[in-house]
């Protein structure tokens, strides 16, 4: 039996216990992915979850989120081109101007000494979140290709990965360089700029908003 948490006064209660009947119906079986304790589904009220007995993983809410990781997800998606591929900065010094953006960046550091940078940048800022609003693509929509097979392996990696994914880090080092040169030079801002803090602020609400194990569920109802 699955507790039941309020998040008001923290009060617990049981769900039914599974009988013959419901085992032959399967639908409203619930299977907790760290653990595989079967629970019986059961509608909750909102600002409740219901938790695993066993490993205390969280089974279900009573509200969802799923409409906001949705339009997170794909806004995420539409803000990436401009974000890496557009002009970050724009330059002008001594009468002359100069205009770089990310990908054009990373290239230069390949062709010089300072290619573990161009590594870094393009595996922590540019292919981990990219690889990240995938993985949310391929599990909040449906489709006939991913199944619980292989949704599996990719929804355990979805959790941790956000600490690995650093576009933040990378804006950071953007504004330190612009602190350096607004001295020296005027430093224009761009809709590449705006992109990039945008894709920023959009990974780090998709992570809080995200309830995992509504995608848990997602993945559970594909065949």
């Amino acid at each position: 039996m699955a507790n039941v948490l309020d998040h008001t006064d923290e009060r617990q209660k049981a769900s039914l216990p599974i009988d013959e009947e419901t085992l032959k119906d399967n639908s409203k079986l619930l299977l907790c992915p760290q653990c595989d304790e079967l629970y019986l589904f059961e509608l909750i009220a909102p600002r409740q979850k219901a938790v695993c007995k066993c490993c205390g993983y969280t089974l279900y809410r009573g509200d969802s989120t799923l409409r906001m990781v949705k339009v997170l997800t794909i806004s995420g998606l539409l803000l990436f081109y401009p974000a890496f591929f557009l002009p970050v900065l724009k330059i002008h010094m001594a009468g002359n101007s100069l205009e770089t953006s990310t990908y054009q960046s990373v290239f230069a550091f390949t062709t010089s000494t300072y290619w573990p940078i161009a590594i870094s940048v393009i595996l922590f800022a540019i292919l981990i979140p990219l690889f990240r609003l995938l993985i949310y693509l391929s599990i909040v929509f449906k489709n006939k290709f991913i199944n619980q097979n292989i949704g599996r392996p990719l929804l355990k990696y979805l959790a941790p990965s956000h600490e690995w994914s650093m576009v933040d880090v990378y804006f950071m080092g953007i504004i330190v360089t612009v602190a350096k040169m607004v001295d020296r030079s005027d430093v224009e801002l761009t809709i590449g700029t705006l992109s990039l803090i945008l894709l920023m602020v959009n990974n780090i609400l998709l992570q809080s908003v995200t309830h995992f194990d509504e995608l848990w569920k997602k993945l559970y109802e594909r065949n």
